[in-house]
């Protein structure tokens, strides 16, 4: 028999928002972009901004690697380690500065870079095709939920990408939560 669930408190919305470039759901969501220095754009945010008004309290982030070829521990992807590396935590909504860096100072380089701040990091392989890696940092598991609050409009949560990645098939972000 299947479980039926009623939701209780009508004052949260389900939160199931992939980041993007602007930070509200309409910019790009795909990350495997060149975000190194030598490019054009330099490094690109990938973010979610505070609600007009509420908050938006995010329980997990899903981080999604898809290539093709053989992932390895020391690679990014099939890519070989990246060289800076990804950022993730709270950013400056105008000047995209980091403010609260929740890789503390070690950046995501290699496929096992994710399993040091997500867990399960699981590498996925059907029998043929490129593989994909979904690592999941669970922020409430941890002991902590992450807030994006309208209070702070100038504060986002983001995964900040500063190398070339373009080789990659596939790489999309998506936050988890509840926005009260």
């Amino acid at each position: 028999m299947a479980n039926v669930y009623e939701r209780i408190d009508d004052d949260k919305q389900f939160l199931n928002r992939h980041l993007d470039t602007v930070g509200d759901g309409t910019g790009s969501h795909d990350a495997n972009v060149d975000g190194s220095e030598a490019s054009d754009l330099g490094p690109q945010l990938f973010r979610i901004n505070p609600p007009t008004e509420g908050t938006h309290v995010i329980h997990r982030l899903h981080a999604v690697v898809e290539d093709q070829g053989n992932f390895q521990t020391a690679t990014y992807g099939a890519l070989a380690a990246l060289t800076n590396g990804l950022r993730v935590g709270y950013f400056n909504t105008t000047t995209n500065a980091i403010v609260d860096d929740l890789t503390a100072g070690h950046p995501i380089k290699t496929n096992f870079d994710w399993s040091l701040h997500a867990y399960p990091a699981t590498l996925n392989a059907w029998g043929g095709g490129n593989q994909h890696l979904v690592a999941v940092w669970d922020f409430a598991e941890d002991g902590c939920s992450l807030h994006v609050n309208s209070l702070q409009p100038d504060r986002c949560f983001g995964v900040e990408v500063r190398d070339d990645l373009t080789g990659l098939i596939a790489h999309e972000f998506i936050a988890y939560g509840y926005t009260v």
